[in-house]
């Protein structure tokens, strides 16, 4: 690995998990003495980055951490939800179904995350859940495009979660349940449909968020 990646992946999942929230300035000589590197391949990174959406450059202020817009999170839920239902359509045609165990094991994986309370670790096996049904699509343009959309959403539910200690989360858990029963029991439509309730809420939750 590269000076450069070395520094990009360390900033990446310092933002990711929530350790660099929005509104931080960042130290490229900080992060630099940190990692025992000089400054230059730090530079490189936040370049990256900066061309990622994740941080801004200030003129005269130095780089910062960027705010998440609630509206690319409402586009990206969108985004997310016609995958899901390309991937059921797929799945009705050819009737090759996703990889159920896998399924399982991420299922499994977030009920011991939220045991332990352990948000990020929850929220990237709800990601590969979500991952696991939509490669069922074989559509490899859609798996690479949200792969992109998931480090958004991901860092977008840890920030949230860092900024509202005391609200109820974890709520995927009852819902991939319910998607894994009904993929099992070939009820493709209640699928669909619980995925529709289910992100019309989610929208209407970001569109609270804007007008606190």
């Amino acid at each position: 690995m590269s000076l450069i990646q070395k520094a990009y992946t360390y900033i990446r999942e310092q933002i990711l998990q929530g350790e660099f929230m929005p509104g931080t300035l960042l130290s490229e000589v900080e992060i630099a003495e940190q990692l025992g590197m000089s400054r230059t391949p730090v530079r490189s990174a936040m370049s990256q980055l900066e061309s990622q959406g994740y941080v801004v450059t200030m003129q005269n202020r130095g780089i910062f951490i960027k705010e998440i817009n609630l509206k690319e999170m409402i586009d990206i839920i969108e985004i997310q939800l016609a995958f899901q239902v390309m991937a059921l359509k797929v799945i009705r045609e050819t009737g090759e179904m996703p990889d159920l165990e896998a399924m399982r094991h991420h299922m499994e994986a977030q009920l011991l995350a939220t045991a332990e309370k352990d948000y990020f670790q929850y929220m990237q096996h709800a990601n590969l859940f979500q991952r696991c049904l939509i490669a069922s699509s074989r559509n490899h343009v859609a798996i690479q495009m949200l792969d992109t959309l998931q480090d958004k959403s991901m860092r977008f539910a840890i920030i949230n979660y860092k900024r509202t200690p005391h609200t109820p989360h974890f709520s995927a858990n009852k819902l991939n349940q319910s998607i894994y029963d009904h993929l099992v029991a070939g009820e493709f439509e209640e699928i669909e449909a619980l995925l529709n309730t289910v992100v019309e809420l989610s929208k209407r939750r970001l569109l609270e968020l804007r007008m606190m």
